[in-house]
């Protein structure tokens, strides 16, 4: 999730848009899948064999220009690759590698002014995906076919993708609220 929106930047609302999209895509196409191909052993070699290619993009995929400053890496032809893929000049900025200096702990962050605004989103996000997957665990005991309550569910989420692709650059709503 991080790596598309460091390549895309100021597009990041339509990045988590699509990733959004995806996963509901992914939920439906899944249960269409378990749909045809009953038995659960079938269903995981078929389920391997699709992904089998997806091994090939480690390789095509490039490494965070961030990553490979913070490995000491000349980032220069990967901020290039990104500046043609985006139609934009190449940025003057360049990552610097972090200096070797004093390595501080883990506990630095709770002297942070923003450690309990972190601690709050940490509560939240975990409350949230413990709530999103109750409810996707839950989705057989409505009462009808369990695959059409599946897909039912994922389509749900398109109405909720959408209005945050439109509130989330909001000036009302917006992600810095």
């Amino acid at each position: 999730f991080v790596h598309p929106i460091e390549f895309r930047g100021s597009r990041r609302t339509m990045v988590a848009a699509i990733g959004a999209l995806s996963f509901a895509g992914g939920i439906c196409v899944l249960t269409l899948m378990a749909y045809f191909v009953r038995p659960w052993r079938d269903l995981l070699l078929v389920l391997f064999w699709a992904t089998v290619p997806l091994i090939g993009m480690t390789w095509w995929v490039r490494e965070s220009p961030k990553w490979e400053a913070a490995l000491g890496m000349d980032v220069t032809e990967t901020m290039h690759f990104l500046a043609r893929f985006d139609g934009r000049p190449v940025p003057t900025m360049v990552f610097e590698a972090q200096k070797e200096g004093p390595r501080e702990d883990l506990l630095v962050l709770l002297k942070h002014p923003l450690a309990m605004r972190l601690a709050i989103m940490a509560l939240a996000w975990s409350s949230v995906s413990m709530a999103y997957y109750a409810l996707a665990m839950s989705v057989g005991s409505i009462g009808a076919d369990i695959y059409l309550s599946s897909i039912l569910g994922a389509m749900a989420e398109l109405p909720a993708v959408a209005m945050f692709f439109c509130l989330a650059d909001s000036a009302y709503v917006g992600r810095r609220l």
